[in-house]
């Protein structure tokens, strides 16, 4: 994790009304025990064709975040995301601040010392974009043995453009969940194409284990994007 630099860096959001981001996700389900099974909630999520976001309102650092959840039969559930941006009331993975820098606080008006471990320029469809890096694995959380984020996010617009997360729960400690989102397109410029996750070195080799949202945010709430949802379910120890 990068040193913070000395000065704490001013909160700029970099997200319009009506801008819109769509997300493809994969989720993957591990066990090290024969007898576990899959939870019901990771089956019905593998019927989602899409998560999208919309920006609805921006007022201060405050941003509404419109999201469609729709599923294969058809089916959309919406819901509405209320976050601050960095803030210790910052509920959204999706969203960060802009025009941070390596160094520098992900939530700068935050106790969370968590510090962006590098800036590196990202190869997308459209262009080159510079793109904002961090790893956090968290292992003295009350109800996780650990949980393990690795993202990216753009730095002009500090939107999520891909990420990895990944938990293990202190009541379930033979089971790993963990997901990734990659953002398919956007209003705001062609992403299509993008590169994989990785390590912040512009290599895409992501250090450590898969990610998940930073800075222990809940990802439930994360349901912002058009997320086209692959569920891949493994089960150690079988064949």
């Amino acid at each position: 994790m990068a040193q913070a630099s000395a000065q704490t860096p001013t909160i700029t959001i970099g997200v319009s009304e009506g801008d819109t981001f769509k997300y493809t996700a994969t989720y993957f389900w591990n066990s090290t025990n024969p007898n576990d099974t899959v939870p019901k909630y990771l089956l019905e999520q593998n019927t989602t064709e899409y998560l999208r976001a919309t920006i609805k309102t921006v007022t201060g650092n405050t941003v509404t975040i419109s999201e469609v959840q729709h599923f294969l039969n058809g089916t959309d559930v919406p819901r509405e995301e209320l976050t601050s941006v960095g803030t210790s009331n910052q509920f959204s993975v999706l969203l960060y601040a802009a025009n941070l820098n390596a160094g520098d606080y992900l939530l700068p008006m935050s106790q969370l010392l968590y510090t962006i471990d590098a800036t590196v320029s990202r190869e997308y469809a459209g262009g080159a974009r510079q793109t904002n890096y961090i790893e956090v694995n968290m292992t003295d959380l009350e109800e996780y043995v650990y949980r393990y984020t690795s993202l990216y996010f753009d730095r002009s617009t500090g939107i999520l453009v891909d990420a990895y997360f990944a938990d293990v729960m202190v009541d379930s400690p033979s089971q790993t969940f963990s997901y990734t989102y990659l953002l398919t397109e956007t209003n705001r410029w062609n992403v299509a194409g993008s590169q994989p996750p990785g390590d912040g070195d512009g290599d895409n080799q992501i250090g450590g284990l898969p990610m998940e949202l930073i800075i222990g945010i809940v990802v439930a709430a994360v349901v912002v994007a058009v997320v086209a949802v692959v569920l891949f379910l493994r089960k150690k120890g079988k064949n």
